[in-house]
């Protein structure tokens, strides 16, 4: 008779030396569609872990439009990195309500505005690249975030930032240079400490228009 099939492809997750853990899919953003469509929904506790891979600055913003049309299907983005080249995430994956934890963040983009923007599912946030200087609205109704990414120094507008992220408890902020504060904490009705810089900063955030609530979870 003829001998044994050959054994299916090896795998290398897992490996000790590196490589996708043993829980993580690597899927081809080629494949995301089918691999989403074909998965069963679940929930946000049991979020699908996976590594997308063949990402470029031309194709990264499928990402959301997958998601989108698969919003019964959670997903764990954390071991995903967004390719370098990458300066304006200007609503990159708003209304992604199937979000649970997004992908890595490049050095180089700017323009995080509206980037997360009514992702309710979305409880652990990404670290914000020091280059980063607009942050309009970026996390505005994540109601599931409940500790921010620290605010780099050099970010100018925070305005409606964090508004109705009504689970944040932990902020800290490093900028000093922001002048747009207004609405950046308003309705967020489980913060327990806002830290920043200094007095200068503290004094701006709580006289803006908006974030009169959290005033006194203010400190530096």
């Amino acid at each position: 008779g003829g001998g044994g099939g050959g054994g299916g492809p090896s795998s290398e997750s897992g490996t000790p030396g590196g490589g996708t853990p043993a829980n993580v899919e690597e899927v081809a953003i080629s494949n995301l569609s089918a691999y989403l469509a074909a998965k069963p929904a679940n929930d946000a506790g049991s979020a699908y872990k996976i590594k997308i891979t063949g990402l470029t600055t031309a194709n990264y913003n499928d990402i959301s439009k997958v998601l989108t049309a698969n919003f019964l299907k959670f997903v764990d983005l954390s071991a995903t990195t967004l390719p370098s080249g990458i300066t304006d995430m200007n609503g990159c994956f708003a209304a992604c309500t199937s979000l649970v934890q997004a992908p890595v963040i490049p050095n180089g983009v700017t323009n995080m505005s509206r980037c997360f923007m009514q992702c309710t599912s979305l409880v652990q946030a990404p670290a914000i690249p020091n280059g980063v200087t607009n942050m309009y609205s970026c996390f505005y109704n994540c109601t599931s975030l409940v500790q921010a990414p620290a605010i780099p120094n050099g970010v100018t507008d925070m305005s409606n930032c964090f508004t109705q992220c009504t689970s944040l408890k932990t902020v800290q902020i490093n900028t000093t240079v922001c002048k747009n504060w207004f609405y950046c904490f308003n309705k967020c009705t489980s913060i327990t400490s806002i830290t920043v810089p200094d007095a200068t900063v503290q004094t701006t955030i709580a006289g803006a228009i908006g974030n009169s609530a959290v005033s006194s979870k203010i400190t530096y």
